[in-house]
């Protein structure tokens, strides 16, 4: 409990965030939402907005929005499940079905609670989930180590894998972009193994190889198989490579060859 006490207090990067007055969070709003909006007396241009076809402000909207308060109040009083459903909220729906060409349609508040109502209740244990973009960013003390886009990712059924396709990855402690095939990512430990054709690249040189694994709680990335490094002044070749977020190095473990350029 001592070392969590201790690297919290230590934690003050949102105050120097605060401080220099670029804070993004939590910023009060004094006007209605729009797509400009006043914060601190003054005008200010909302790209943040939800509101994506412009109808918060609606006259129509609002004046509809008046009346249902007149007749049933400020709140529904319960979940929908329970005393929450409003004929309102039946009519909505009814007319959003129709309008797809659908059955019947659901209405949610926010989009986690439709991930969360929906996907939950199509699956079960033995089912997979392909999700076709899945994006992770790991940090270490509040700050990003590493984030990774996949074009596709198939949840293995017991939850802690994944089986990723068409990758891209960037190391930011070490300026690195990682482009892979496909990979592993265990959602339990945070590791993640990457294959096929993969290329590695910075500002001062570019990594070929067919395998690399990532340990970011040891801040360590490696791999076995043949690696090709690329310089504007050098190339390296060989068999096993290693790389440690707290030094500046590239150790290639064997059979090195290497090449200079003039």
């Amino acid at each position: 409990m001592r070392t969590l006490q201790t690297r919290l207090s230590g934690y003050d990067a949102p105050q120097k965030v605060m401080a220099a007055g670029i804070y993004p969070y939590f910023r009060e709003i004094e006007s209605d939402q729009d797509t400009v909006v006043k914060i601190k007396g003054k005008d200010v241009l909302m790209f943040g907005s939800n509101s994506y076809l412009g109808l918060t402000n609606h006259p129509k909207i609002k004046e509809a929005a008046k009346k249902a308060i007149d007749k049933y109040g400020t709140g529904c009083a319960g979940s929908r499940f329970l005393n929450g459903t409003l004929d309102i909220h039946i009519e909505l729906e009814n007319k959003l079905a129709e309008l797809v060409g659908k059955e019947g349609a659901l209405c949610y508040s926010t989009g986690f609670q439709v991930n969360l109502g929906v996907v939950s209740i199509l699956t079960g244990l033995r089912d997979h989930i392909l999700l076709d973009e899945f994006d992770v960013i790991q940090k270490k003390n509040g700050i990003q180590d590493w984030g990774l886009i996949a074009k596709r990712a198939d949840i293995s059924k017991d939850g802690d894998m994944a089986h990723l396709t068409d990758i891209e990855m960037e190391i930011k402690s070490r300026g690195i972009t990682i482009f892979a095939e496909k990979g592993l990512y265990n959602l339990d430990t945070k590791k993640i193994s990457i294959e096929g054709a993969i290329t590695a690249k910075n500002n001062a040189y570019s990594i070929t190889t067919r395998q690399i694994e990532i340990d970011s709680d040891a801040g360590l990335l490696t791999t076995g198989k043949d690696v090709l490094i690329e310089g504007k002044k050098f190339t390296l070749q060989g068999k096993g490579m290693e790389i440690k977020n707290n030094e500046q190095k590239v150790r290639i473990m064997k059979d090195v060859k290497a090449t200079f350029n003039n």
